[in-house]
């Protein structure tokens, strides 16, 4: 082998071959633990990882710029796969520097929804897909001529060999750690059954010792109420994240990339804005999310929206700013940035959450923050009172904190140990409700009150992403708030609404959730004691996920579809018999 090695030993193409070969070595047990993590068996997952693990090392002679894989809106960077490897591989690999957390993402290994393309395989991105920022492999550097060569490659693998060796037998330990529950079970996707009076989801649970706390907590029955006309209003949206309704009648939407669309009653584009917004971070799940209309917006024309805001180099935050719309003119003015909380670095670009709900009573502002953990073990922020993050905070429209806030630490804060909150509204009674993402297993459904604590990571029906267990692994525990309802294993929550309308009678005492990875709104209906006592899944056939979901005067349910490409639709019934 070596022989050969010196007969094209001044010919780099070899050399680039030879040396992916090497670097592949200690990168073939962690593709197939990637397959084990992931929610499908699909064949065409591992595929587009060894992929890209290839063009991770096509670098001796020239940079190769590929497209990255998207998990609901993170990446999966040559970082997020240096970390787990091992004899600090970001040094052997070179790679450019990028996000290491990323891979704990809620969205990535949470739900294993591969939705994205590999540019230098393929040769081109997939239709209608996000690209994110590339990512640049450095050249190594090799000279074919130098005379160390043949010593380097020995080097190389030697280490490559022993690398690939000695992280089987971890990720083989990492198969049934004590409280990881059913990971290492094979997974299955999420097959959504219609049988009536029975659940929708047969997978079991990713932790194995989760139950409910309370009859009626997870798994209710399904129930069909009604069939639903689709109705395309737009399409070709950049990442879309929310959606208003304007009194005028046109539709604002955010973009997380950082732009603000206006859009006519008949979908078509009024306006794109840029100008005169705050620098956006934007990565992962980071960037320009929620936007609401201040409660006197027909005449003040103030709106607020929240957004992960640079800080430098290093750091962003999560912040809310106001700014008063022109939509005549498609421009925002008197922008000022009202609560900024707390900073953190750019590397941690998961788990940002970020939801404004409007009290209709005051005007004041209810904000719910994520607490941006990655890693094992799970980091402490959102129990912690010194910080945002993780937190629903309760504020003026200037910023200020609430009159009447609970002590909580910091004066702004409503109520903590939240995860990644993606959806915060209020029920027709008033109440406040929300949903968050769990890591694998554990989405909730919560009622939000004052100074509650809604125990994140302390309790979870859940497992953290390599599968281990997350702290002392229980779902129960006096003084932390169980929610109403739970998903274990998950849906990815994304938008949530309670039905206000005439169009869909039955739907009166019911809330709309979005789902990320379970494409499809999932109606829950709640009894008097805010008991789910049915679920039905609504647009399955469309196999979209679900980013936003609102219902504006008319009655309909208006939904915006996630990523590059995303759509807004309009849901009304069918002339299909209805059931009550």
């Amino acid at each position: 082998m070596l022989a050969s090695f010196r007969r094209h030993r001044l010919q780099p193409i070899h050399v680039s071959l030879q040396k992916r070969v090497v670097l592949l070595l200690p990168l073939i047990p962690l593709v197939l633990h990637f397959d084990h993590l992931d929610d499908s068996p699909d064949p065409t997952r591992i595929q587009l990882l060894s992929a890209r693990l290839l063009c991770l090392t096509n670098s001796v002679d020239r940079k190769v710029q590929t497209s990255s894989f998207l998990f609901e809106n993170e990446t999966l960077s040559g970082d997020d796969i240096a970390q787990f490897t091992p004899f600090g591989s970001k040094q052997s690999l070179d790679v450019s520097q990028r996000d290491a957390d990323e891979l704990e993402s809620n969205d990535l290994l949470e739900h294993g929804d591969v939705i994205g393309s590999v540019n230098a395989i393929s040769g081109g991105p997939a239709p209608g897909l996000e690209q994110p920022e590339p990512v640049i492999v450095k050249p190594l550097n090799v000279s074919a001529a130098s005379a160390s060569w043949e010593t380097e490659m020995k080097r190389l693998m030697i280490i490559g060999a022993v690398a690939g060796l000695a992280m089987v037998p971890l990720l083989r330990a990492q198969t049934a750690p004590a409280g990881r529950g059913n990971a290492g079970a094979t997974r299955r996707s999420f097959e959504k059954f219609t049988v009536e009076g029975q659940p929708i989801d047969r997978r079991p649970p990713e932790l194995d010792t989760d139950h409910p706390v309370f009859p009626g907590q997870t798994h209710a029955p399904y129930h069909k109420t009604t069939d639903v006309a689709v109705t395309t209003i737009a399409s070709g949206l950049d990442n879309p994240w929310a959606v208003v309704l304007l009194p005028s009648g046109r539709f604002l939407i955010t973009e997380k990339p950082g732009r603000l669309r206006i859009l006519n009653r008949d979908g078509s584009a009024l306006h794109t804005i840029t100008a005169n917004l705050p620098p956006v971070y934007f990565r992962g799940q980071a960037g320009l999310l929620d936007v609401a209309l201040d409660r006197n917006f027909a005449s003040n024309h103030r709106i607020f929206f929240v957004y992960m805001r640079i800080i430098d180099a290093d750091n962003c935050v999560q912040a809310v700013d106001s700014a008063t719309l022109d939509e005549d003119a498609g421009t925002l003015s008197n922008v000022h940035t009202i609560f900024q909380g707390t900073p953190f670095t750019n590397r941690a670009v998961s788990q940002t959450g970020s939801r404004i709900a409007i009290d209709p009573k005051d005007g004041n502002l209810f904000v719910a923050l994520g607490d941006r953990s990655t890693g094992d073990p799970i980091p402490m922020q959102a129990q912690q009172s010194d910080k945002y993050l993780g937190k629903v905070i309760h504020i003026t429209p200037e910023g200020k904190p609430a009159p009447g806030n609970p002590a909580l630490g910091l004066p702004e804060v409503w109520s903590m140990g939240h995860r990644t909150p993606q959806g915060l509204t209020f029920a027709p009674d008033g109440r406040l409700w929300e949903v968050e993402h769990g890591p694998r297993g554990g989405d909730e459904l919560n009622l939000i009150e004052k100074g509650k604590n809604y125990g994140w990571p302390v309790i979870v029906h859940g497992i953290n992403y390599p599968g281990t267990k997350i702290g002392d692994a229980i779902v129960e525990k006096p003084g932390l708030e169980q929610p109403r309802y739970f998903w274990d294993p998950v849906i990815a929550p994304s938008g949530l609404v309670f039905y206000r309308g005439d169009l869909f009678p039955q739907w009166k005492t019911s809330v709309l959730v979005g789902g990320l990875a379970g494409q499809a709104i999932f109606r829950l209906e709640l009894d008097n004691d805010d008991k789910v006592v049915n679920e039905e899944p609504l647009l399955t056939d469309l196999n979209q996920r679900i980013r936003d979901v609102r219902v504006f005067q008319d009655g309909a349910v208006y939904v915006l579809t996630d990523g590059a490409g995303g759509k807004l639709l309009k849901l009304t019934p069918s002339n299909s018999q209805t059931r009550q």
